[in-house]
């Protein structure tokens, strides 16, 4: 299958996905505020089912939302990004790996061609000046396509080590979307009927994930923004979580 780069087209498309992207953060975020209100403000509220929910939805609704929000965000960053790191790293236009294929192979035989007429010219009789000045107009084609071969091959390296790398433009949205997934999967099979609670689940390594996501995110604003050292970063977080800082 030919590697194809629409530049316009994928620009069009970073402009669409960013609008819907910021939506869906929107509505993440009124989720989060939500489970945060029910959470903290309904201390009235008691029992075992009220315990158990707001136990759980702190603990994985919670997480969830803000992996939505995180991928919402990862999402419109990746689709921005793409074109830009094509047009650092390939050209500025759009290209399809199979007419550059076809490009080169023509230019190749214009090459093979050229190289017979001068064979050509060496070989029948006619006066010195006029050879001359055939070989030397036969030599300046040659070196032409010569260097349309080298820029046309460079073009096609440049866009297939594009299309190589340009996955991990995506990674941070494929390691969010498997945390999700497993979190989704708890949800289904949270709620136990039979004793009116919801069940915690054992494994909430995919949550710790989404939080890691969060912290490195907020980190590099700390540190890039602010000029924050890490000892300062360290006391921050401790802060939002809660945690007393050391003596």
């Amino acid at each position: 299958m030919s590697i194809d780069m629409y530049l316009s087209e994928s620009r069009t498309q970073a402009d669409s996905v960013a609008t819907r992207c910021d939506s869906r953060v929107k509505g993440y975020e009124s989720l989060q505020k939500a489970i945060s209100d029910f959470y903290f403000n309904s201390q009235g509220l008691s029992g075992k089912t009220y315990d158990s929910a707001k136990e759980y939805f702190m603990s994985v609704l919670y997480p969830l939302a803000q992996g939505g929000v995180l991928l919402s965000e990862a999402t419109k960053e990746a689709i921005k990004r793409f074109p830009e790191e094509y047009t650092a790293r390939v050209d500025t236009c759009d290209w399809k790996e199979s007419e550059l294929i076809e490009s080169l192979t023509q230019i190749d035989q214009q090459i093979r061609n050229l190289y017979d007429i001068r064979l050509n010219i060496e070989y029948y009789p006619m006066p010195d000046l006029i050879k001359t000045i055939l070989l030397y107009a036969n030599e300046e084609q040659i070196q032409l396509y010569q260097d349309m071969n080298r820029a046309f091959s460079e073009k096609l390296d440049r866009l297939r080590e594009f299309n190589a790398s340009s996955p991990d433009i995506f990674s941070e949205i494929d390691a969010l979307e498997s945390s999700i997934k497993q979190g989704l999967a708890q949800v289904k099979s949270s709620w136990n009927e039979s004793s009116g609670t919801f069940m915690m689940p054992q494994d909430l390594s995919w949550a710790k994930s989404i939080s890691n996501v969060k912290n490195a995110k907020i980190i590099a604003i700390y540190r890039e923004q602010y000029g924050f050292d890490d000892e300062t970063i360290e006391l921050l977080l401790k802060t939002q979580k809660g945690i007393p800082p050391q003596k």
